[in-house]
Parts: structure tokens; sequence; C-alpha cells
């Protein structure tokens, strides 16, 4: 049976550089309270990611993985790379993906990117806020991301992450679980400071321009631009007993940088800022007690510009704040886990309000010489959108009982979260499409959608101010027990979940059973069968609330512009949710992990089933003017995938390796069925037919990195210099691109005259295989200074983010320096 006095050890000094030990010195017996803050001394030791007592499926990061292989810029990108079940999008290779300090957004066993769940400490840090909406440059959109707290990795103390198999305290998601454990302050006073970046100049690229074809008329294309950015990051923090029973610790980190891209002939910059502010608190209550208490303000700001848009600067703010309590308390036969959270999250944006598509004429001529086909102006208007609230966590341990030959290990716990949604426009936006040009034109005063003797808007959207505020409930009830018999062991777990927007009662059934073949824990297979609950997110229950945009028609009468009329026949868009099933994931998982070489060779199979996927359906305009866009659980999705990989932590040496094998194909859609921002039209034309821009996206995730190879190595060389690599090879794959190009589709009536449609032409693309080499090297000049480089694509490999015969920008080898002081 398990005691105490160790489990207390194992919670106050388990990973910790410096932390709580269940001892003292022998000459302080008699004077020291029991609650005193102890000094231990911890020997640095690391264990392979999946080399712990957790079950197959768990992969977990300690400090020493996170110091050899996270990044310069702060990011845990290297580390998750190290994941077979983790996938990254295409925009992570692409040119100006090196300047944005966002994380990368990531797949997980086949989930989109906004369905895996992240958490801080064990509290959910998710977005709920439209967290597809990546580059927020549509009407609607706000730039934003599925994480709402961008955490620095000098921040974070160990990294779990769940591909399969996840524990029933962890809902909410369909893909994975990321769970960051931030850093435990130490008795012993010590601080440091560091500062890290990169530059343009630091930088290759590829420059690549469409040929050109004499006998279509016109000028060759000129050759893009290079980006020019500049990014950096510092980082300060300092550590301290604060009291006999309690450490204290502040930490901050700043990221920034700036991007300067051509737009309309002319240099603008885009600028990004993230700020990190830690402060913690630990307090031995008792030997057997322990209370964390954290706060974290993570505020994100960005400023940019719709490109070729003249005026169309945008300033955005989001990031956020948490407020975490922990408590762990030890029993000789009950423990305690008690966790509570209150956070706060924002995406605004500030912009000038109204868009205009011009003709390029004598007056509106920025476009033309642009050598663009028209001259837009203007921005969305402001938009606000926040997120709030508490979660409530608390799972209660039951000490290991002996039943015969057998041995009992039971959990359980509940779990509670509240969360209030706001989204507000202030003032009415009007954006202004299907502009006609009439030399003859009379504006009668109307001058601003109205250029007399040249053009005239005949269509324009009205979007009126509006608030909605919703609220959301979400509760669970859980209970795991785990069952020793000889080299058996079986874990059997029940999660059952209800929110009150979907109003669903689900019951999630987890089993695993491990069977230790051999007798010495060298050879281990396990068997998973579990089922995944999806979030609902704010986005539905917000689109729900929101007051429909109308949309506005006008001609002319003997070259006079008429007055503004509503287009009934045209519709506005309504969003209905009624009888809806929550999206579930079943999940079969086959385990096979053999010692070899001293490390483990892990051979992994996994199938998921996901049904009951939001997709939509639209009618057609009703007799009350609405278009009726009714949700509904049609959508469903499969993924299928199976790794090879071994891995090992020796003293002075870190080794990962592993092959990915993977298909996902799916039949639903993408909540956010947002048209091209860079077109401004709802509609394509992709493989000779007209189609939604959100139908398109559907094409888009049908389109897998079949395979996938990565190999990482961290070693010690002497006592001063640590070197690091990671290859990562990527297979050839199919994807959908735009030719940049614009095709007439079928006449639409536009004020009582019918015009050709402007589709945006996209076509199928085969994206080539990649095979990118990352170094870093890092060299401890003392006990207090240090000095490192990273060098990604160090081979100069080319990453094929621009297709074929298409002009575009890849970026190839690049630096980062970095230098740190520890006092």
């Amino acid at each position: 049976m398990r005691h105490a006095s160790s489990l207390s050890l194992a919670l106050f000094a388990l990973g910790q550089p410096l932390a709580f030990a269940d001892s003292t010195d022998p000459g302080d017996d008699d004077e020291a309270p029991d609650n005193r803050l102890r000094t231990v001394t911890v020997i640095a030791g690391s264990k392979a990611p999946g080399d712990h007592e957790g079950d197959a499926g768990e992969r977990r990061f300690d400090r020493r993985h996170i110091d050899a292989f996270g990044a310069a810029d702060g990011g845990i990108e290297q580390l998750l790379k190290q994941v077979p079940a983790v996938q990254f999008g295409e925009a992570a290779l692409e040119a100006d993906a090196i300047s944005d300090i966002r994380p990368e957004s990531l797949s997980i066993s086949g989930g989109r990117f906004f369905e895996n769940q992240f958490a801080l400490d064990g509290l959910s840090t998710s977005n709920r806020l439209d967290p597809a909406n990546r580059d927020g440059l549509g009407i609607n959109a706000i730039p934003g991301h599925e994480q709402g707290l961008f955490i620095d990795s000098s921040l974070i103390d160990e990294i779990r992450i769940f591909d399969s198999n996840a524990p029933v305290e962890y809902g909410g998601f369909t893909g994975g679980v990321v769970d960051l454990t931030t850093i435990r302050p130490g008795r012993t006073p010590a601080g440091n400071l560091g500062i890290s970046g990169t530059h343009s100049d630091w930088a290759q690229y590829r420059i690549f321009t469409a040929p050109f074809d004499p006998d279509d008329g016109g000028l060759p294309q000129p050759p893009p631009d290079a980006p020019q950015f500049q990014r950096q990051r510092l980082n300060a923090s300092y550590q301290r007993a604060l009291t006999e029973a309690t450490a204290g610790l502040i930490s901050v980190h700043h990221s920034s940088s700036v991007t300067s891209d051509v737009s309309l002939g002319r240099m603008q910059d885009n600028t990004q800022e993230n700020l990190n502010l830690l402060v913690k608190t630990s307090t031995a209550l008792t030997p057997l007690a322990l209370l964390d208490v954290t706060l974290t303000h993570a505020p994100y700001s960005q400023q940019l510009f719709l490109k070729n848009v003249r005026h169309s600067e945008i300033d955005v703010s989001g990031g956020g704040q948490a407020l975490q309590t922990r408590l762990d308390i030890l029993g000789d036969t009950v423990s305690h886990d008690i966790r509570l959270s209150l956070n706060h999250q924002e995406n605004e944006r500030r912009a000038n309000n109204g868009f205009f598509n011009w003709q390029n004429t004598r007056s509106r001529d920025w476009g033309a010489r642009a050598n663009l086909d028209t001259s837009r102006e203007g921005g969305y208007g402001d938009l606000s959108r926040e997120q709030q609230g508490a979660e409530l966590r608390w799972i209660i341990g039951l000490a290991s009982r002996d039943v015969g030959a057998l041995s009992l290990t039971s959990r359980i716990g509940t779990q509670l979260r509240y969360t209030h949604a706001m989204e507000q426009r202030r003032q009415r936006l009007l954006v202004h499409n299907e502009a006609r040009t009439n030399s003859n034109i009379e504006c009668r005063g109307e001058f601003v959608d109205c250029v007399p003797g040249e053009q005239y808007f005949v269509r324009r959207t009205v979007y009126d101010p509006d608030r909605v505020s919703v609220a959301l409930v979400e509760t669970a009830l859980f209970t795991e027990q785990t069952l020793d018999w000889s080299d058996v062991s079986l874990r059997a777990g029940l999660r059952l979940e209800h929110d009150d927007f979907l109003d669903n009662l689900n019951l999630s059934p987890r089993a695993t059973l491990s069977w230790d073949i051999a007798g010495r824990g060298a050879t281990r297979l396990t068997l998973g069968a579990n089922r995944y609950y999806g979030a609902p997110l704010l986005t539905y229950r917000l689109r729900e609330a929101q007051q429909p945009f109308r949309t506005q028609v006008r001609g002319a009468t003997s070259n006079v512009v008429n007055d503004w009329e509503e287009d009934l026949a045209r519709g506005r868009d309504r969003f209905l949710f009624s009888d809806l099933r929550t999206p579930f994931s079943d999940e079969l998982a086959v385990d096979l992990r053999q010692a070899l070489w001293g490390g483990h060779l892990t051979l992994s199979l996994l199938a998921r089933d996901n049904r009951d996927e939001l997709a939509r359906t639209e009618t057609d305009v009703q007799a009350d003017g609405f278009r009726n866009i009714i949700m509904n659980n049609e959508g469903r999705s499969r993924h299928r995938a199976a790794s090879l990989g071994w891995e090992g932590a020796w003293q002075r040496l870190l080794a990962n390796a592993y092959v990915t094998w993977s298909e996902t194909r799916t039949n639903s859609n993408d909540y956010d069925s947002q048209p091209d921002p860079r077109s401004g039209q709802a509609f394509v034309f992709y493989n000779g037919r007209r189609l939604a821009y959100g139908e398109l996206d559907i094409l888009r995730e049908d389109f897998a990195r079949p395979l996938i190879a990565n190999l990482a190595l961290s070693t010690q060389l002497g006592q001063n210099l640590t070197l690091s690599l990671n290859t990562r090879y990527r297979a050839s794959y199919r994807s959908i691109v735009s030719t940049g190009t614009q095709v007439e589709g079928d006449l639409i009536d536009v004020g009582g005259e019918q015009i050709p449609e402007q589709l945006e032409l996209f076509r199928d693309e085969r994206r080539r295989g990649t095979l990118l080499t990352d170094l870093g090297g890092q060299w401890q000049a003392n006990a207090h200074w240090f000095v490192g480089a990273k060098v990604h694509n160090a081979f100069n490999g080319r990453t094929y983010t621009v297709p074929d015969e298409q002009s575009g920008v890849e970026i190839g080898r690049y630096f980062w320096l970095e230098a740190g002081l520890s006092f």
C-alpha cells in the first residue's frame, strides 16, 4: 500500500529545480514548524517523453527537454514535433510564419486545430471566441487563436500531451489535450535575464515569379519582394522565499515583431506584441498540504492592414488573464486535488468604418497604379468580443488497497465551468461592392458611395449596431478505477457531461488494458477504447443571437442614382440551432512498447471515428426575407494512423525518432463559412463549377499529409556545450490553391441589370515533399552567462509553399541568437 510520506515527497519534489521536500535538517527538528519551507537538492535527470507511469497515448516533456528543444522565441513547437500524432498546418512553413509570434496551430490524432483542449495547470485556457479565424480579415472576424493565452516556454515546468487514452478528468475535445504545468518557485533566491532575436538580414529567401506568356498580352509580373522583419524576445524572472512556509516567483517575458510588406506600392508595417507576466506563490500549509496561487497576465496586440486596400489599418488586442489556485492535500487513505480558475479573454478590433470596392477610374486609380483590377479602401469597423468565466475541478484519490491478489486504486471527481461571452459592434457598417462605371452619372449629393461622372455602387451590405451576450454552463462528474493483477492492469473510467447550450447528457466510457508480457517491464501491450465529446463553441451561440445583416440595392434613372432599397430577394442569414447532438469521437488504440538499446521502441495503431459533427444547410429566402442557416449533425470524419518510434533519455543525451502514416477523411463543414477575405466574395470557381468558399474548406481538409518522419537529438559535450538537432520529413500531398486570377460566372441581377459575377479561380496543386533540419547550440560560458544560436532549415531546403508556376516567396535558412544571465 502507498503511504502518505512517500506521496508527500513525490508531490513536493517531483520535477522541481528547487522544491519542497518532506525532510529537514536534523539539527532543526525541535525548532522548525511542521509547515516550514525546506530546501532539497534535486539531481538533474530526465525520462523519455513516453517513459512514465501513465498509459500509452500520454507524452511528457520535462524541463530538461524544454531547455534542449524549446525554441529561442519561447515556443514549444519543436517539442510537439516529437509527438507522432501531432501535425502542423501548411501556414507553419510559409515565409511570414517566422515573424508571427502566435503559437503554430496543430492537429492531434486527426482532429481540427480548434478541437483540441489547451490547459494551464490542468484548467482550460482554450479560446472559444471564433478560434478558426487566424487571419481575421473578414467582416465578422477578429484575428484569433485556439489558445486563449500564449505562454512562454520558460514558464513551463512540464508539458503533457494526450493523443489517445486520455484520462477522465479531461473533456471538451475530439482531437487531443495539451496541458502545461507552470514552474514552481523555490526557496533559494535566484533570477535570470535573457534576450533573443532574429532579423530578415539573417534569413535567406527563394523568390519565384509566375511564367510570362507574351501571347496573352500585358506585361510580365515583377518578382515579389522578400519580407522585411525583425523579431525579439526579452525575459526576466526572480524567485525567493517569502516566509518560512512560502516561496514566490515573478517572471516577465515580452515578445515583439515588425514585418514590412508592400501594399499599393509602398511599405507598411505589421507589428505584434505579446506580454507574459507570471506571479506565483507556493505555500506548505502542512507537511502534507501544498497551496499554489498563480496569476497569469498575457495580453496580445497586433497592428496590421488589408493588403492593397487604402486606409485599411487595423488595431487588434487579444489574450487575457487567469488567476488559479491549486490545493493538494495528502492523507494515508485519501488525497485531494482542488483547482480553481478565474479567467478573462478578449478579442477586439479597431478599424476604419466602411469598405469600398471601387472600379479603377480617374479619381479612384490607386488599384490601377498597383496593377490591380479594382481600387479598394476602408475597413470593417470596430468589433469586440470578450470571454470570461470560472472553473472548478476537484479530484479525490483513494490509496490503493489489496483485495486478495488484486490491487484497486480509485479516483472520483467533478468539474464545473461557467463562461460568459459578449460581442459588440458599436457603429453601423456599410460594405460596398459591385460598382458600376457611368461617365454621365449624377450623385444627388451622395458622394460617399458615388463619384460624379465616374461610377456608383449598386449593392451594399448593412451591418447594424449590435450587442449580444450569452452564457454557458458546463458540468461533469467522473470516476476511474485502476485494477492491477499480476502483470495486467485495467483502467476503466466514466465521464458524465452536460452543457446548457446543446442541453445533452453525454456519457464517455474510457478503458485501457495493459499487459506486461514478459513480467519484467521490457515488453508492454496496451489496448484502449475511449469516447470523447467535443466542447460547445461560444461562436455558435453568439451567431444565433446576432442581428442579421441586410442587403440594399439601387439603380439609376436617367443617369441619376436612386435611393437605396432593401433587397429582400437576396435574403439575410439567420442561424438556427435546435435538437442538436454533441459531436463525439470514438477511439480504438493499440500500443506495443519494447525496451531496446537503452530506450523504448513503440508501435502504435489508432482509429478515430468522429460522428454528429456540426454541419449546415441553407434554405432559400423565406417569406420573411431571411435565409435560414440550419445547423445539423450530418458531419462525420475518420482518422487512421500507424507510427513506429524509438526514444531514450540518458544523462547527456536525449533521442527521439519516429515515422507516422495517417489518413483523414471528412465530409463535414468548418463551422465558419467566412468568404475569402482576399476577394471579398462568398463564391469561388473550382473544378469547373461555382461553389461557396466555405465548401472549398471542406475539400482542403480532405488533403492530409500521409507520411511524416522526425528525428530529434540533444547532447551535452563536456561541461559547457549543448547541441540539438531536429530533422523532419513530410511526404508529398495534394492541396487547393488560388491561381490569383478571376473568371466570369453566371449572370446575376444587380439593381435590375444582369452582369457576370467575378469569381476567384482555385485549382488542385500537388505539394512536394520536404526535408528540413533545425540545429541548435548553447555555450555555458560560466556559472552565470550563456550564449546560444538556432539555425532553422540549416541546409536551406525548399518548403514548397509556393505552387508551381505561381509567384511567391519561400523561407530558407535563418538564424536566432540568444544570450542569458543567471544570478
